[in-house]
């Protein structure tokens, strides 16, 4: 299946359009899958096992289920009431206590046809945009098509793993992880996920061939495609209590760590990342709670997820050298 797929950063017009079969094959793919709408807190009998570090596929339909083609499929889409299908899970074994999930990304291939963009919520001018029309074709934003997949710079939308407490539905975010709408969530990036209940399962949906952080209009350009990616234990010097996104940075032997807070206001979401964060740099700096929050204040950049969705996701990136001060260990030579 990686070998048919069609990369849209590497596809024009003519080259995009020149293979309907592979298309239909991807369709067809897809409506053989197995999704859900919840990040379930128990144990999953359909859970897909695999070996800790193998190199996994999970094919992963677009936030609105399926390819859109026409206008009336928009509708169906957004009236349908079944939004943010996630595919999984994917299951490395019972960890111990002090592991955690490390999860890295290795390729992001979007399903190519048509990629769309298109909103329920019109975002921060939602009183503005409202007067410009209410039906559900009219809030539709753009069907994008070649060229302009040169712009295009995928992401996963979803990645979270198995909730505390309860059932979550997939279209929300949470300590968990879920729907975080990260843009750093990219090829290259190593998303760490707190381990609850001793069980790796890990989940992924949502993916977007581009997003700017916040989706201030509400919007991003969804597809459906495929997401290449290895499952690790890791353990850390204090375990994770909310997601953790580690990349490369331009410093030598440096990293850009961008750490998680999804609550339901963005004030909220913004102290959850920042108790995230001063809880590592009071490791790695040996200070203090009043320096690592000056610390954390004076070197951190605010990331926004979702800034007007059910549940608000930030980060606050920091630059660290050394992964192993905040990484005891982790198999397989990943840093």
């Amino acid at each position: 299946m990686n070998e048919r797929s069609l990369n849209i950063q590497s596809y024009g017009l003519d080259d995009a359009y020149s293979d309907i079969q592979i298309l239909n094959y991807q369709k067809q793919v897809l409506c053989c899958e197995e999704y859900r709408y919840k990040f379930p807190h128990e144990p999953d009998q359909k859970r897909t096992k695999v070996h800790v570090g193998e190199s996994i596929v999970a094919y992963c339909k677009s936030a609105f289920n399926n390819f859109i083609d026409s206008d009336m499929e928009f509708e169906e889409a957004l009236n349908s009431g079944y939004h943010h299908p996630i595919t999984g899970s994917f299951n490395i074994g019972n960890l111990s206590r002090d592991e955690d999930i490390l999860v890295c990304i290795d390729s992001i291939v979007p399903f190519y046809d048509k990629v769309w963009c298109i909103t329920k919520s019109a975002g921060t001018l939602k009183d503005k945009f409202i007067n410009h029309g209410k039906s559900a074709f009219e809030r539709v934003m753009h069907l994008y098509m070649p060229p302009y997949s040169n712009a295009f710079s995928p992401m996963v939308g979803i990645i979270g793993t198995v909730p505390k407490f309860k059932d979550i539905g997939s279209g929300r975010g949470g300590d968990h992880g879920g729907n975080l709408d990260l843009p750093c969530v990219k090829v290259g990036a190593k998303i760490i996920l707190p381990s609850y209940n001793r069980f790796s399962d890990i989940w992924f949906g949502d993916i977007h061939a581009k997003q700017g952080e916040g989706e201030l209009a509400g919007v991003a350009l969804e597809c459906s495609g495929e997401v290449k990616f290895r499952i690790f234990p890791v353990r850390l010097h204090k375990k994770a209590k909310a997601p953790i996104i580690i990349s490369d940075s331009d410093d030598e032997n440096g990293y850009s760590i961008y750490f998680v807070g999804c609550r339901d206001t963005f004030s909220n979401a913004v102290k959850a990342a920042m108790n995230n964060a001063i809880r590592y740099e009071k490791i790695w700096e040996s200070y203090g709670f009043v320096n690592s929050y000056e610390k954390v204040g004076l070197s951190g950049n605010l990331i926004v997820g979702q800034a007007i969705g059910k549940t608000i996701s930030v980060a606050i990136k920091t630059q660290i050298s050394g992964i192993d001060r905040i990484i005891k260990s982790v198999s397989g030579g990943v840093f």
